[in-house]
């Protein structure tokens, strides 16, 4: 009840302080009506508000509607004309002077034909006669006063209408021109300046026939073909083509233009013309671009291919056909799986869907791809994620580099090794056993009684003996580098935990992570520990821990001993640097470095030794086990 209150004194304050006010449930005309005889002012006002479209304010003369601060808010004057000190053709003239097109309507008891022409001339918007049937009369009052207040609302419209198109039309880079029935311009918008050079007052009166040889000189038949369908009132649309600047330049533009019909017959078109040359050259050079890279890609000796999120192919290169002897057709749209062995299928489709998650490129990857004769070929994968504006993967775009002859090679080389390892193993033994037999007789002339001076050169051939046979037995590890193909190998798997001595804890902080490695790499871990334990002197506590970073998966073994000297923190990899054999430490950075993974040290002298393993993506992944 209270907000029913509030709402009708806010609207009774605002018709109050602007007669013209409406209420929007309403929608009221407001009027004022003057006239010198009370009882015609009450009659009219009775009338009129019985409709319930008006409200009706009433004055006896023009002076004191003149007076009235808010008469310029009134949707409609109606007044008499024979009143005395200012009659109703000298109030129409105030009015019009003071404020404007306030739709006014001359209601009189009787006039001559002259006072009729005169209220025209000075903007009445009807005249009516008092005398008649007061119900006749008065109904066609109200007629007229909303025929007057629509018609003014129209103006009003159409102006503010014209006003925004206008503001538009200006403000666009856009030319907007607007013809008449003879196709004559009637309006130019200021862009014809920068677009063709021509000054808007330049066009504007100007015939078809001056356009044609101006600035559609260049267009030809598209031209004509244009002007026909707007003269059949036919709208035309996204038509490009070539206009003639003021200098005799060119320039390329897409046109649209809508023709103007009234009552069925045409009146005139509004043309908008848009400058494409910025387009036009976009698309020459990605055009360029597009050939460029269609012809790198084509003649590529490589296989370059696209392929949605799902694995299905987009594109296949030719190359495809020499290489696996597929047409690119025959597996376009079709799932990689068909191609790629079983066995490797799993470790190609973890690196796609990895490239897909992180929008990372993925390198490096060797697999088996099948021939459409049936046979198989070694390839080695890169892929680069694309990615939208929201950067998000869309497609992926692969690179697949035959080297089944560098396979071949490799195995040939594998073969060569394995005998020459045959005949290096025998060597080996038959001179571990010449060794066994010298340190033998050492130790039967040391049972006999010696000069001090002899059993210091026995010493020193021992001491030698003894370096031989362990040079001899690090051959016996080093030829096994590389002669094993790389697996996964399970980095929990590998800890030397019974050789952990008392008073040492190793803790671990190691998610069930695997690295593609040599299977040698037990061997670098274990060196790591018997580097703690030989050289960190006071080591009591090791940590392994492994974190992924840019460059892939960092493994750290660090310890609390001693830690290694700056100058000495490369040189401890070096063959033969050390205080025993010199080869602890190279064993370790040779293993890795076989599937492409470094190490480097970087502890704090004084605090510990710190070792960091770092594993490039498609090196290393996570177990099963931890994704369930």
């Amino acid at each position: 009840m209270l907000g029913e209150i509030t709402e009708g004194l806010w609207h009774k304050d605002l018709s109050m302080r602007y007669p013209g006010f409406q209420s929007a449930k309403k929608q009221m005309i407001s009027v004022l009506f003057v006239d010198d005889e009370p009882d015609i002012l009450v009659l009219t006002k009775i009338f009129l508000e019985r409709t319930g479209e008006f409200r009706v304010d009433t004055v006896q003369s023009a002076q004191e509607a003149l007076k009235n601060p808010q008469i310029q808010y009134y949707d409609a004057i109606v007044s008499d004309f024979s009143m005395p000190g200012m009659n109703g053709i000298d109030f129409l003239k105030k009015v019009k002077k003071l404020y404007g097109n306030i739709p006014f309507i001359l209601f009189i008891g009787e006039g001559s034909e002259e006072i009729v022409i005169d209220a025209i001339n000075n903007g009445a918007d009807f005249y009516l006669q008092k005398s008649g049937s007061p119900e006749i009369r008065f109904a066609e009052l109200a007629f007229r006063v909303k025929q007057a207040v629509r018609k003014k609302q129209a103006e009003a419209a159409l102006i503010e209408s014209e006003e925004r198109f206008r503001g538009i039309a200006e403000r666009s880079s856009d030319l907007t021109l607007i013809l008449d029935e003879d196709l004559t311009l009637t309006y130019v918008s200021p862009s014809s300046l920068t677009l063709l050079g021509y000054e808007s007052h330049e066009l504007l009166g100007k015939s078809l026939n001056y356009a044609s040889k101006t600035i559609f000189a260049q267009s030809g038949s598209q031209y004509v073909h244009a002007i026909q369908r707007i003269l059949r009132g036919e709208f035309v649309g996204n038509i490009e083509i070539c206009l003639s600047k003021k200098d005799k330049s060119q320039v390329d533009v897409n046109l649209f233009a809508v023709p103007i019909i009234c009552d069925g017959v045409f009146e005139g078109a509004q043309v908008s013309i848009r400058d494409v040359t910025p387009v036009k050259i976009a698309e020459k050079a990605l055009k360029d671009s597009e050939e460029k890279f269609r012809s790198f890609v084509e003649n590529a000796y490589d296989i370059v291919y696209s392929m949605t999120t799902n694995g299905i192919f987009s594109y296949i290169s030719p190359r495809i056909t020499a290489q696996l002897g597929y047409e690119p057709g025959e597996l376009i749209g079709k799932s990689a799986r068909l191609v790629i062995h079983n066995d490797d299928f799993p470790r190609n489709r973890e690196i796609f869907l990895k490239a897909v998650k992180t929008g990372k490129n993925m390198n490096g990857n060797v697999y088996r791809v099948r021939h459409k004769n049936g046979s198989w070929q070694w390839h080695s994968l890169s892929l680069s994620p694309i990615v939208d504006s929201h950067n998000t993967v869309i497609r992926v775009q692969g690179i697949s580099h035959d080297i089944t002859v560098l396979r071949s090679s490799e195995e040939a080389i594998r073969k060569a090794n394995r005998q020459l390892s045959l005949l290096t193993g025998i060597t080996r033994h038959d001179i571990l056993n010449k060794i066994t037999i010298i340190l033998g007789y050492l130790e039967i002339i040391e049972m006999d009684s010696l000069m001090p001076q002899q059993s210091e050169y026995l010493e020193i051939i021992k001491d030698v003996t003894n370096e031989i046979k362990t040079q001899i037995d690090f051959t016996r590890i080093y030829e096994k580098l590389g002669s094993c193909e790389p697996k996964w190998v399970s980095l929990k798997s590998i800890i030397p935990w019974t050789l952990i001595p008392e008073g040492i804890h190793l803790s671990m902080d190691l998610d069930e992570i695997s690295l593609f490695a040599d299977p040698m790499l037990e061997r670098v871990f274990f060196n790591l520990l018997d580097n703690s334990i030989r050289h960190g002197k006071s080591v009591s506590k090791i940590m392994l821990s492994a974190r992924e970073s840019a460059g892939g998966l960092t493994v750290i073994w660090e310890d609390n001993g001693v830690g290694i000297d700056s100058e000495e923190k490369e040189k401890i990899f070096e063959r033969g640097f050390g205080q025993n054999t010199g080869l602890g430490m190279f064993l370790v950075r040779e293993i890795l470095s076989l599937t492409n993974i470094s190490i480097i040290e970087n502890g704090t002298p004084g605090v510990g030794a710190r070792f960091e393993i770092q594993v490039p993506w498609g090196g290393f992944k996570r177990n099963k086990t931890e994704n369930k």
